[in-house]
């Protein structure tokens, strides 16, 4: 279990969870986030994004939702679970809750306000995600690229589970065969697919045939390579290739 306080808040349309511990966040869109109980192996809280259906927190433990003074928020599961929808202005609907966020925020007196937003304080909570990005120029702007393996070579500075990956140019080849990227780890493709970018365009986001991953996983101090595998007529230019994911 992690032990630590998570804060969540209300800013605009964008829902934000805090580790003040950590000094890290991650702000999920209003509409996106559903919230769901569990009975087992405890009686708790899921909050999930529904773009991924990746878990952003897990309170796990009803008791474990307190208000800014330290006490249990509620007197019982139920209780904490409508209290939680009155939180997050929501409706629990008749067989599992899916939560929609509204506009409003409708958090208890007790709770703290920062900047004029209501916050909630969760103790000893699990499954906290946090996204990360790492981008790395793997040239220069103004050298036509070459195939070759190990364009750019680095380590990981913590542990990270990749969910995407990306290659764009600073300027597009015009024609022959498709611009090709594999990344490595330790000296192995992570890729199934490997990254293309299509003729004439500057993004793999784009590609014909989209890259997939293997190996998700990416340890600290690992050592990660860029190839560059195929290359057309030469004139593509400033090659970037971007890892997504969390910790």
């Amino acid at each position: 279990m992690i032990n630590k306080t998570l804060k969540i808040y209300a800013s605009g349309n964008m829902v934000i969870f805090t580790d003040p511990d950590y000094g890290l966040m991650q702000a999920v869109p209003k509409g996106a986030i559903r919230i769901y109980p569990f009975q087992s192996p405890n009686v708790g809280f899921q909050f999930i994004d529904i773009r991924t259906m990746n878990v952003i927190a897990q309170i796990k433990d009803w008791g474990q939702v307190q208000d800014s003074g330290g006490s249990a928020w509620g007197s019982d599961y139920q209780d904490t679970l409508e209290k939680l929808c009155l939180f997050f202005d929501v409706t629990i609907g008749a067989d599992t809750l899916a939560v929609v966020l509204a506009s409003g925020n409708n958090a208890g007196a007790n709770d703290i306000d920062m900047n004029g937003q209501d916050i909630l304080n969760v103790g000893n909570i699990t499954g906290l995600t946090y996204k990360q990005v790492i981008q790395l120029a793997v040239s220069d702007e103004t050298t036509a690229l070459t195939t070759g393996t190990s364009k750019i070579i680095f380590r990981m500075p913590f542990a990270f589970t990749l969910t995407e990956v990306r290659a764009s140019l600073g300027v597009a080849q015009t024609s022959g065969s498709i611009f090709t990227v594999d990344v490595n780890q330790s000296g192995t493709s992570i890729l199934g697919t490997k990254l293309t970018i299509d003729n004439t365009e500057k993004t793999s986001v784009t590609a014909a045939t989209p890259a997939t991953i293997v190996t998700s996983s990416l340890t600290d101090d690992a050592e990660i390579t860029v190839d560059i595998d195929q290359v057309g007529d030469g004139t593509a230019k400033g090659l970037k290739v971007t890892l997504i994911g969390t910790i």
